[in-house]
C-alpha cells in the first residue's frame, strides 16, 4: 500500500475519534454523538437511528472530513471536502483501528471483536484528476451541494486562448471551492507555464517559487485543472505572447500535461 493512503487513514481515524460529534454505524444502528469530546459530561448525548443501508462492516465511522469502514463492502462513495469521494481499500492491522470499536462502544453499540491480525479497511479520498507541479489535484464537486459524486461540469466558449490555457466566462452553474488565480496584487502564482500581472505589467521572474492550487473540471467532456479569474489582468506565459483579459469575472482551464509537455 502506498504510505499516503495509510497516513490518510490514521489522520481519519485520529481525527473521527477527537471529535465532539463522531457518527458511528454497527449493523442497521447508527450512533451520533454530541459534546463527546467536551469536559462537561452534561453536554455530551447520543442519538440512535435505523441505518439507510447495511454493507455488513464490522463498523464504520464518520465526521464533518473523513469516513472509515472496517470490513464488508463499500457504501456508495460521496463527496468530502467538497471533492469527489472514492473509496481506498487498505489491509492494515486490526490494531490501526482498535480505537474506531473503542468508540463505538463509548456511544453504546456492541460491535464484533475482529478475529483477524489484519483487516479490510476502507477510507474515503478525494479522487484524482492530475498533477500540478508534482501537487495532486483533486476532481472539484459542483457547488450546489447537492450531494452528487461527480465532477464539476464546466461549459462555455473561450474568449482567449494561451497554450494550453483557456479562459471562458464564468458560468452560472460553479465548482465547489475553486481558488482565484489573481487574488491579490502581489501574489503572482504560476499555473502550468502562465502567470497573472496587471494590465500594465510586463514581466515576471521564472524563478517565483509560487504556484496555483487548481481543482479538476470536465470542459467539454475533457480534464481541465481550473481556477477563478478576475479581469482586467494580463496573462504572461514563459513561451506564448501575453494575452490581456477585460473586466469581468472568468474560469482559467488548462490541460493536463501528456508526454511531459507542459504548454
Amino acid at each position: 500500500m502506498r504510505i499516503i493512503d495509510m497516513n490518510r487513514l490514521q489522520s481519519a481515524v485520529e481525527s473521527i475519534c477527537a471529535c465532539t460529534a463522531p457518527t458511528v454505524q454497527v449493523g442497521e444502528v447508527v450512533a451520533r454523538a454530541e459534546g463527546l469530546n467536551s469536559p462537561y459530561k452534561s453536554h455530551q448525548a447520543v442519538e440512535f437511528r435505523a441505518a439507510a443501508e447495511d454493507t455488513g462492516a464490522l463498523l464504520a465511522a464518520w465526521n464533518g472530513r473523513h469516513h472509515v469502514q472496517v470490513g464488508g463492502e463499500p457504501s456508495t462513495p460521496h463527496p468530502v471536502d467538497g471533492y469527489v469521494g472514492e473509496w481506498v481499500r487498505l489491509t492494515v492491522p486490526t490494531a490501526m483501528v482498535s480505537s474506531l470499536f473503542s468508540l463505538a462502544r463509548r456511544v453504546g453499540l456492541a460491535p464484533l471483536t475482529p478475529a483477524k491480525n489484519l483487516m479490510d479497511v476502507y477510507v474515503l479520498a478525494p479522487s484524482l484528476a492530475g498533477w500540478h507541479y508534482g501537487r495532486p489535484v483533486f476532481w472539484a464537486t459542483n457547488a450546489q451541494g447537492d450531494g452528487d459524486n461527480a465532477p464539476a461540469v464546466i461549459e462555455g466558449e473561450p474568449v482567449a486562448r494561451q497554450g494550453g490555457l483557456e479562459i471562458i466566462p464564468q458560468p452560472e452553474a460553479l465548482p465547489a471551492d475553486l481558488a482565484t488565480w489573481n487574488s491579490w496584487p502581489a501574489h503572482r502564482p504560476w499555473f502550468f507555464n502562465h502567470v497573472p500581472v496587471s494590465v500594465d505589467g510586463t514581466d515576471v521572474s521564472e524563478e517565483s517559487e509560487e504556484h496555483a492550487t487548481p481543482l479538476g473540471v470536465l470542459y467539454n467532456g475533457f480534464p481541465r485543472a481550473a481556477l477563478y479569474l478576475r479581469g482586467p489582468v494580463r496573462l504572461i506565459a514563459r513561451d506564448h505572447d501575453p494575452v490581456e483579459i477585460g473586466p469581468g469575472a472568468y474560469i482559467a482551464l488548462h490541460r493536463f500535461p501528456s508526454g511531459g509537455r507542459v504548454d
